[in-house]
């Protein structure tokens, strides 16, 4: 992991997420009102298909552009995985364990290929989910997507 990346993932780790959900958001994003409309919107199908483009661009880009560091990819995840440490976040807002989970599940997701996208930004511009960094460093939970992409508009609680 790239030093650039570890500070990336540190600010955001070593504070507390969520401050401002719920809060007024700018025209620029559609708000959601509720934990549990953000894990609806989290799980429609239109976004998670999004986010597995997104990664899919990221990784077919990299593979055609620098093969070499394409050969990583496995490792860097895995290093990921043992870095983003995300349940005592989720604990606290004290959810049901089904809409923990969902939260949790989304969260790790976005933060290690936020931190992949980071991490790979010399060979690959960064995309989707770097979209996504600034609205979890203001405190708020990035969780839908309304239109076509790259059109439209993220949901954000």
């Amino acid at each position: 992991m790239k030093q650039i990346t570890r500070e990336t993932l540190d600010r955001l780790l070593g504070k507390e997420l969520f401050t401002n959900v719920g809060q007024p958001l700018p025209d620029s994003v559609v708000g959601v009102d509720s934990w549990e409309l953000a894990a609806k919107k989290t799980t429609k199908r239109v976004y998670r298909d999004i986010r597995f483009r997104a990664q899919n661009l990221l990784t077919s880009t990299l593979c055609q552009v620098a093969r070499e560091e394409y050969q990583e990819w496995n490792n860097l995840v895995d290093e990921f995985k043992g870095y983003v440490k995300v349940t005592a976040q989720v604990q606290r807002l004290e959810l049901s364990a089904e809409l923990s989970k969902v939260i949790k599940d989304t969260l790790y997701w976005d933060l290690i290929h936020i931190g992949l996208e980071t991490d790979y930004s010399e060979y690959v511009p960064p995309g989707f989910f770097s979209r996504l960094l600034p609205w979890y460093e203001q405190g708020h939970f990035p969780c839908g997507w309304q239109g076509t992409y790259p059109a439209g508009k993220l949901f954000v609680y």
